[in-house]
């Protein structure tokens, strides 16, 4: 579940992020439950400016994908290596 995004320039720099909470079930039964958030940083561009938080943001999704499975706790709770 999503739980909060944000894209914002902020002294010529732009910000993005989001946070997620990933739960993973097992018959039935909760196995992992976590908040994982990830941000990004960079510098502004002086064409597409506009565009630039949309695709930062957009990256944030694989972001958290690669966080998710990098998370040993995650990884103990679905039974891989």
């Amino acid at each position: 579940m999503l739980l909060a995004g944000h894209s914002r320039m902020d002294n010529g720099r732009g910000i993005a992020g989001l946070t997620a909470e990933f739960v993973a079930v097992r018959d039935g039964r909760e196995i992992y439950r976590e908040e994982l958030s990830v941000t990004e940083r960079w510098e502004r561009e002086l064409i597409g400016g506009s565009l630039e938080g949309a695709a930062h943001f957009r990256s944030q999704f694989q972001r958290l994908a690669i966080a998710l499975v990098h998370d040993p706790e995650f990884r103990a709770a679905v039974g891989w290596p």
